[in-house]
């Protein structure tokens, strides 16, 4: 069970000199209670030694409350609630034919209502909750392996295939910046790869390797704004990247006790900036050194 409240003030700041959150800038004034339930239940059965069945059923109820405080002449209340709910379930199975190695397949549907600020920004301007914004529900489905090879587990790996289809999924879209405003999209789908690694080269230093391969493209998605109709069957999420790589190489020098450091690169291929523009990020590179230190002093852990 959980309780959030917000309080929220929205302000028109016209970028001009001198202004500021004046009261005459006041375009939003609204207090929100979002009340949730999520009662569930998850079991494994072990079938054999080397095959266990996990399943699992969950039940959301969620809802919001806006009491509108920004009420004059020309601007009505628009106070109200909404209420959303769904079951979700999931049904996994996973195979260890040896003790270091796991094979596991899954599938689950999953609920993911808007945040409080997803539906306060309504494109018309009017305060409460936007109507017209919804849940969105998924259908998510992943093949996998995870184990390890070596003499004391020196090479630690997983690997997965994962597809997830949504339904009215929550899309981000501008009107006027900076403010982002969210619609339904009718259906999305999300397929990849991913794959990891840990090798202990030999002891204080280990190579940590992270790749992901994500096609995330729009099934059913169009829109009419000033610019005309946008069909986006087929085309591909903005905002992500197809491919990203990280990298962590760390040491931990015996010589200087409790001392660490780690190198740190990512890459990213480059991904599309707007929904419906054919303009593409560049791929870029980041590389991150940390220096740190870990110890006790008595009973107390510390770090720096």
């Amino acid at each position: 069970a959980q309780r959030q409240q917000d309080d929220r003030k929205n302000f028109a700041y016209l970028n001009t000199p001198g202004d500021s959150a004046k009261p005459d800038t006041l375009t939003l004034d609204q207090l929100e209670h979002v009340t949730e339930f999520g009662p569930f239940v998850q079991s494994a059965l072990d079938v054999s030694p080397t095959v266990t069945l996990t399943a699992g059923l969950r039940y959301d109820w969620v809802k919001f409350t806006v009491r509108d405080r920004f009420i004059n002449d020309s601007n009505p209340d628009d106070s109200g609630e909404r209420l959303m709910q769904a079951l979700s379930g999931s049904f996994g199975i996973a195979l260890n034919p040896s003790p270091r190695l796991t094979i596991y397949g899954n599938i689950a549907s999953s609920f993911e209502t808007p945040t409080t600020t997803e539906l306060a920004n309504s494109p018309s301007g009017a305060g409460g909750f936007n109507t017209g914004l919804d849940p969105q529900h998924a259908w998510n489905y992943e093949v996998g392996a995870r184990g390890a090879l070596g003499e004391g587990n020196r090479f630690v790996y997983t690997g997965a295939l994962f597809q997830a289809d949504v339904r009215d999924a929550l899309v981000p879209y501008e009107i006027a910046a900076p403010r982002f405003y969210y619609r339904n999209a009718g259906s999305t789908r999300h397929r990849g790869v991913e794959l990891s690694g840990n090798l202990t080269v030999f002891p204080g230093v280990s190579v940590n390797v992270v790749w992901t391969y994500a096609n995330y493209r729009f099934r059913a998605y169009s829109f009419t704004d000033s610019l005309g109709t946008h069909v986006l069957d087929g085309r591909e999420l903005s905002g992500i990247p197809k491919n990203w790589f990280h990298t962590i190489v760390r040491a931990e020098p015996a010589a200087f006790r409790g001392v660490w450091v780690e190198v740190q690169q990512s890459y990213s291929s480059g991904y599309f900036v707007s929904d419906t523009q054919p303009t593409p990020t560049a791929p870029w590179w980041a590389t991150n050194v940390r220096l740190g230190w870990e110890g006790a002093a008595g009973r107390v852990r510390l770090g720096a």
